[in-house]
């Protein structure tokens, strides 16, 4: 019995982390592709994982799960641009991305009395950092989605009052306006989740190459 369930943990590991190798290999081609295309058309600002960054560690699965798939949508300044974006995918035969144009971007208005629920309840836009000219784009993604600290508080924040609210909890779990339940995590949130460390990581590495280059020409 013990051989057996070390077993199935091993398979599920397996599975995790070939999960996760696609998934690093799969972000790895959308970066290069966005960066390509950034280069040819300067309306591109780039993907929402690079333009928006979750300021806390402790919040980054809950974002991960609010921004979803979104995470590799792409900002750009025009719908115009956006086409000629598609028609590049096209042509080199690279596969499909959601672009977000700034200007036409459906984006409602912060509902000001949800930054005043007390708790630990804070606007999943609140919690995110980003420059002015994309936040249209980035509040398009995010809507009024809450982020609380546990499942029993999201639960009541959705549900309580006849106001329905879009709550993430800490550990990823998601309760709809229509009262369904998403819970559990995969490799691909947690890699997800992982790219604002591995950014953080690589600024870190880049700061401290510059900053030992200008100690070496130092007289």
């Amino acid at each position: 019995d013990d051989a057996e369930a070390r077993l199935a943990a091993v398979e599920e590991s397996l599975r995790d982390a070939r999960a996760e190798r696609r998934e690093t290999e799969r972000d790895r081609r959308v970066a290069d592709a966005v960066a390509h295309m950034a280069t040819l058309l300067p309306g591109v600002r780039g993907r929402v994982t690079d333009l928006a960054t979750a300021a806390q560690r402790r919040h980054h699965l809950a974002l991960a799960v609010v921004l979803g798939k979104d995470m590799d949508s792409v900002v750009v300044d025009s719908e115009a641009t956006a086409k000629e974006c598609i028609a590049y995918l096209k042509s080199a035969r690279l596969p499909p991305l959601t672009f977000i144009p700034v200007d036409t971007v459906r984006a409602k208005p912060v509902n000001e009395r949800l930054r005043a629920l007390g708790g630990s309840a804070k606007l999943a836009l609140d919690l995110l950092t980003y420059e002015p000219g994309v936040e249209r784009a980035v509040r398009a993604v995010c809507g009024d989605t809450l982020v609380c600290d546990s499942v029993d508080e999201a639960r009541a924040l959705a549900f309580a009052g006849p106001e329905r609210h879009k709550v993430v909890a800490l550990d990823g779990t998601m309760i709809s306006r229509a009262g369904l339940i998403t819970g559990g995590v995969t490799a691909s949130m947690e890699s997800r989740a992982a790219r604002w460390d591995d950014r953080a990581l690589g600024e870190l590495k880049a700061e401290r190459a510059a900053l030992g280059e200008a100690l070496a020409a130092l007289p």
